[in-house]
């Protein structure tokens, strides 16, 4: 038996229209099919796939009500919008296929529902920036650049870490050169702050915490630091400090390849511990682990922004990098 539902609809007097496709069951006449199409006020406009799914124009408002009817009728394998989709977005960054671990969190799925939103400042307190690389000198506020070691604004780097976590975090995407950071909308504006005079890239507690200061103050909602002290009560008064300001404060978990009960084997709110995984979802060897840790992110050869010129990349292990990389989905 044909079964109609008593909707009926004229097309003609509706002045938007939609699409619908569909599908009937084998053996169903076009006879049958036309009787149907009649009777819901829908227009046969285009036969594809072998002529066996038919795209069918209906009136916009009453798209959703034809639809429902002819899915339940049983003479219909299935019937649905039309609908738009939109493109998988990916950024032309000519070297995003060295970027695994962007894949392996989802970064793809995400961007095709956002890629950033209102200008956003982020900064990740370190051993200084260069300035002029290609992906990182547009996102580079120098006005709000900064060093804690000797007050000054001198944040030029003194060893590579610095710019290879400042690419994890804001290397500029969607620019057709080098790699993209998670969050690549071109509102991303980094606070370059360096919190040592070493070469060697060590730098104190205090040293640390100034830097995270300077840039809470100066407005950034992602702070990443990429240095050990996690469990330090002087940087849970930073990032204490980083959340007064309404910042987001994220903090490596270490490379000391074991668990630790750091916190007396607690959590602290204040701080976001980050620690590091590979691109088989394990954690990576040299990661530490414990109840202090609140997140994973990829951090086994992570390829990202050098100091070597203003056109280097290069691949780089750590939590220091798991770090800015959860910053950057932040």
């Amino acid at each position: 038996a044909l079964l109609l539902s008593q909707v009926s609809i004229s097309f003609a007097q509706e002045q938007e229209a939609t699409q619908i496709v569909i599908k009937f069951l084998p053996g169903v006449s076009e006879r049958t099919q036309n009787r149907l199409y009649e009777r819901f006020g829908v227009e046969k406009v285009d036969s594809i796939l072998g002529g066996k799914v038919h795209v069918l124009s209906v009136s916009s408002q009453a798209a959703d009500t034809v639809v429902k009817a002819l899915s339940k009728n049983k003479l219909v394998e299935f019937a649905e919008l039309d609908v738009l989709h939109e493109l998988n977005a990916l950024p032309d960054d000519p070297l995003i296929g060295n970027q695994w671990y962007l894949t392996k969190i989802r970064a793809p799925e995400a961007w095709d529902i956002a890629t950033g939103s209102e200008v956003i400042l982020e900064s990740a307190p370190d051993t200084g920036i260069r300035a002029t690389h290609e992906d990182l000198r547009n996102n580079l506020r120098m006005d709000l650049s900064y060093n804690a070691a000797n007050d000054s604004d001198d944040s030029s780097p003194v060893h590579s870490h610095g710019t290879a976590t400042a690419g994890m975090i804001s290397a500029e995407a969607d620019n057709s050169v080098g790699i993209a950071s998670a969050q690549w909308a071109d509102s991303i504006h980094h606070i370059p702050v360096r919190v040592t005079n070493l070469s060697s890239g060590s730098a104190s507690s205090s040293n640390i915490a100034k830097g995270v200061e300077h840039a809470a103050d100066n407005g950034a909602k992602v702070i990443s630091v990429s240095y050990s002290g996690v469990g330090g009560s002087l940087r849970r008064q930073a990032g204490a400090y980083a959340r007064s300001l309404g910042a987001l404060f994220f903090n490596s978990a270490g490379n000391d390849s074991g668990r630790r009960d750091y916190h007396g084997g607690g959590n602290w709110e204040e701080i976001i511990a980050v620690s590091s995984t590979t691109s088989s979802d394990t954690l990576s060897s040299f990661s530490s682990y414990g109840p202090y840790v609140d997140l994973s992110a990829p951090g086994s050869s992570d390829y990202t922004t050098s100091w070597s010129s203003d056109t280097s990349y290069s691949y780089a292990s750590g939590t220091s990098f798991s770090s800015p990389l959860a910053g950057s989905v932040a």
